[in-house]
């Protein structure tokens, strides 16, 4: 100690004595730091239950029931949250819920596809993690896996919902139907042919469900792939046919501008444009028309005169 004493009186080794205690200061504190993050461990906080029940209405009051109204075989609901706000859309699996708990039990074995129930009746009551949440609604012509026919969407936090809810779903795809009874209808039909050119877009139902937004009616804004054009779709030309399809389909929307072309005995084409229907709606086109015949004539002229009479006087 003696040493040490009287050798701390040297310049250098004071200096070296003051780096010394320093470090050992430095040391103790990154230890005592240490211990403290590792004392401290994040703590997961799982989400509370309501029961909710959501009722399926398959169809809509437009045309696009129409000519023949899909089949619904069953319904398939499939679940998504966020397991913080603002987050991704996830598929609810039972991580949201305390483990062993009856809700999280009730969701494991739906950890699949965004956790789908499919049953062929239109009513499902389960427990709803109290987030933000998406259920999505499928009919489909089947059962699980088959065509879907009908697609809604609805969106809220459980505990500020009124249960039961109700989800509408609309028909998928679009109809577009064509009527020329009043044009092959006239006097001097021979050859009448109509022809349809239109756009229609695959609907990417995987982008809808999992991006899209969500209307005040509680019906989804439609996702978009490939646009396909469709020319010179010709239609019968028989009398009377009554209502023609041009489309009817699951998987995609006619979209832009519809072109009509006539041509009456190999004539100048008639050409007429209307555009598509708005998202959710189909289309039935009536071509009418104010001519009498097909055939061309010039204008009878028809002038009425007076009689005129020779005056005959007679004396009797």
């Amino acid at each position: 100690m003696l040493f040490l004493f009287n050798s701390l009186k040297k310049p250098k080794m004071k200096k070296l004595f003051k780096l010394l205690t320093v470090a050992i200061m430095l040391a103790v504190v990154a230890v005592s730091c240490n211990k403290k993050e590792d004392t401290i461990m994040p703590q997961k906080v799982y989400a509370q239950s309501i029961a909710g029940q959501f009722i399926a209405q398959d169809g809509d009051i437009t045309l696009k029931s129409a000519p023949v109204t899909p089949l619904v075989g069953g319904h398939q609901f499939n679940c998504y949250d966020q397991k913080t706000t603002g987050a991704a859309w996830t598929p609810v699996d039972g991580s949201e819920f305390l483990p062993g708990s009856a809700p999280q039990l009730d969701w494991a074995p739906y950890t699949i596809d965004g956790s789908p129930w499919w049953f062929a009746g239109d009513v499902r009551i389960t427990y709803c993690p109290i987030l933000p949440m998406r259920v999505v609604l499928k009919a489909t012509k089947g059962g699980y896996g088959t065509e879907v026919s009908y697609l809604g969407i609805w969106e809220g936090t459980p505990n500020q919902a009124s249960f039961p809810i109700t989800i509408q779903d609309r028909r998928l795809g679009d109809v577009l139907t064509l009527n020329t009874d009043e044009l092959t209808a006239l006097p001097g039909y021979s050859s009448i042919s109509f022809s349809v050119s239109y756009d229609k877009a695959k609907i990417d139902l995987p982008g809808t469900i999992a991006t899209s937004p969500v209307t005040t009616t509680g019906w989804p804004i439609y996702v978009y792939g490939a646009t396909t054009n469709v020319t010179n779709q010709t239609m019968s030309s028989v009398i009377g046919v009554g209502e023609q399809t041009v489309y009817e389909g699951l998987d995609s929307k006619i979209l832009g501008t519809i072109t009509i072309t006539i041509i009456v005995d190999g004539g100048v084409p008639i050409i007429k444009t209307v555009g598509a229907s708005a998202i959710g709606h189909g289309m039935r086109i009536i071509l009418k028309t104010t001519k009498v015949g097909w055939y061309d004539s010039g204008t009878i002229v028809i002038h009425e005169n007076d009689i005129t009479a020779d005056l005959v006087n007679i004396i009797i």
